[in-house]
């Protein structure tokens, strides 16, 4: 079903519910096969993962009270371990099913110590001019972490993701100068890069009564011209009723007229749905829309430097951003309101 699909086949979130369901049914540990894009980036997925590896420090209902040993594999090591065998599982080619590697023997030791620290969301908001509608509350953010430092290398994540956090900034500092009618909470994301999880704590512990919140706008790399498509990528927004998606069209229609890009809707083979902060918020049936200029080869590498943001095309987003703002909040009803009610 499609609801099971989103939620176990998500990078992040999507791991930890598999590790979960494994480690309670009676694994002793996980051993995770990367994709052929974590396979890719391997270097930068090591930064982030050798000297530290966070988990939060509250439980969803899914996995709360695991813990396990739990690894990912290098694709070397996956090379071996299915030698001879008709399935690829980096490529997700051949016989598809599940099998015992009953000649497979592994030795694994593991040294690690554990230590509490904090990190922070931004979180602001700008209170609604209408009385009746200042209770209900359109979200909107992006994530202001990256992946750190890698063999001496700084990966500054300039478009990944200082271009979303700036455009969140832009966008709420022109709509504090003329409040819409709903409230709205603007958000910068601790924690996305190593699984979403300033996101899901934000959902978990809401400032604000979950169902009051009618919609979430992400903004995750949005200042590259000379990534695909020319205007933007516009995901998810059709996921919990088709309105979000004519909201975009019509914010759109208002200043910047950009070519939109739907087509990760239809095809998703890298679940990019998945992959960012607003898929906190459409797991509890909160109507999503998640903004982008697309990946390029600098993404996730040192080379994610600000003189490569196309500062027009950011201009763009920003503005993008205030009118789908006020799309969603001056509407006389919420944005997919009948879906979220039963209808």
């Amino acid at each position: 079903p499609e609801e099971l699909h989103d939620r176990y086949s998500s990078l992040f979130s999507g791991a930890r519910l598999k590790m979960a369901k494994a480690i309670k049914a009676g694994a002793g540990g996980v051993l995770f096969v990367p994709n052929m894009e974590i396979a890719l980036g391997w270097n930068a997925l090591r930064g982030m993962l050798d000297n530290m590896r966070i988990r939060p420090a509250f439980d969803d209902e899914d996995s709360a009270g695991v813990d396990a040993p739990v690894l990912i594999a290098h694709p070397k090591m996956i090379n071996v371990m299915f030698a001879g065998r008709d399935f690829d599982p980096l490529g997700g080619k051949g016989n598809y099913a599940s099998f015992p590697l009953d000649d497979v023997e592994l030795e694994i030791a593991i040294d690690a110590t554990r230590e509490e620290f904090d990190s922070h969301n931004v979180v602001a908001v700008v209170r609604g001019s209408d009385p009746a509608l200042a209770g209900e509350y359109v979200t909107v953010g992006a994530h202001l972490d990256h992946v750190g430092i890698t063999d001496g290398k700084v990966y500054n994540g300039a478009d990944d993701n200082a271009s979303g956090s700036v455009a969140v900034l832009e966008a709420a500092e022109a709509v504090a100068l003329h409040p819409p009618r709903r409230s709205v909470i603007f958000i910068l994301y601790s924690a996305e890069e190593i699984g979403l999880v300033g996101s899901e704590f934000f959902v978990g512990h809401c400032p604000v009564p979950l169902e009051k919140v009618v919609a979430n706008i992400n903004l995750d790399m949005v200042g590259r011209s000379n990534a695909k498509p020319p205007g933007f990528e516009v995901i998810g927004s059709n996921r919990i009723c088709e309105e979000m998606k004519q909201a975009v069209i019509a914010a759109n229609g208002h200043r910047v007229k950009a070519e939109l890009d739907f087509s990760t809707d239809e095809s998703d083979p890298n679940n990019f749905f998945g992959r960012s902060d607003h898929f906190n918020f459409h797991k509890k049936g909160i109507p999503t829309v998640f903004l982008s200029t697309g990946e390029h080869p600098d993404y996730h590498t040192p080379n994610d430097d600000a003189e490569k943001i196309d500062f027009g095309k950011l201009r763009l987003a920003s503005l993008l951003t205030y009118d789908l703002i006020m799309e969603l909040a001056e509407r006389d009803e919420a944005i997919c309101a009948g879906i979220r009610n039963g209808n």
